[in-house]
């Protein structure tokens, strides 16, 4: 899924239907298969941005670290379904469980 937005405006039309039709404070979003470049990225964190200010949360299931640490004030690791970190995006990065489970031993030690 590639979403590129400049501005509210650009919010796609399926979105906007959504949110004016059941009035939702929550967005619940699996991103399948988003192999955006860094431009798709970003445009995909500023609308994920923009539909957050406006009130609305959003829980959102990706692997694309760049749009995670960008738009998340709490992340949730899942290693094999079980939770193995929460925290802030900062936390995450530096947290030695994660590291080792993503990355490898090696790079948990470095």
């Amino acid at each position: 899924m590639t979403i590129a937005a400049s501005g509210p405006q650009d919010v796609p039309a399926d979105y906007k239907e959504h949110l004016r039709q059941y009035e939702t404070s929550l967005i619940l979003q699996a991103l399948q298969k988003f192999n955006g470049n860094q431009t798709e990225a970003a445009n995909l964190s500023g609308l994920i941005r923009r539909i957050r200010e406006q009130g609305t949360t959003i829980v959102l299931v990706e692997h694309h670290m760049d749009v995670v640490m960008a738009v998340c004030d709490t992340v949730t690791v899942l290693n094999y379904g079980r939770k193995l970190a929460q925290g802030t995006p900062a936390e995450i990065q530096r947290s030695p469980e994660v590291i080792e489970a993503y990355l490898g031993s090696a790079h948990a030690l470095a």
